[in-house]
């Protein structure tokens, strides 16, 4: 899809440990996305073993599938 014809707030993508969200409008940017754990979390530290052996995949084919969508030089992540 282009940047244009995403769209804005909504589940993406879901696992048994994660949701993929698109942020609502004002995004600011196309594909705003967000990844929550699906469990209360304040942060990395706080992710179980299994959480933390999949949220490095998971950002990096989150992050391969924005490019791809978006067509953006750069994808930025923060925590």
């Amino acid at each position: 899809s282009k940047p244009h014809s995403l769209p804005y707030g909504g589940l993406v993508w879901s696992s048994p440990r994660w949701l993929l969200l698109h942020a609502s409008k004002p995004a600011g940017v196309a594909g705003h996305l967000m990844l929550h754990a699906r469990r209360c979390v304040v942060g990395p530290a706080d992710f179980t073993d299994c959480e933390a052996s999949e949220f490095g995949p998971v950002l990096r084919r989150v992050s391969d599938a924005l490019q791809a969508a978006t067509s953006a030089k750069r994808i930025y992540t923060c925590f």
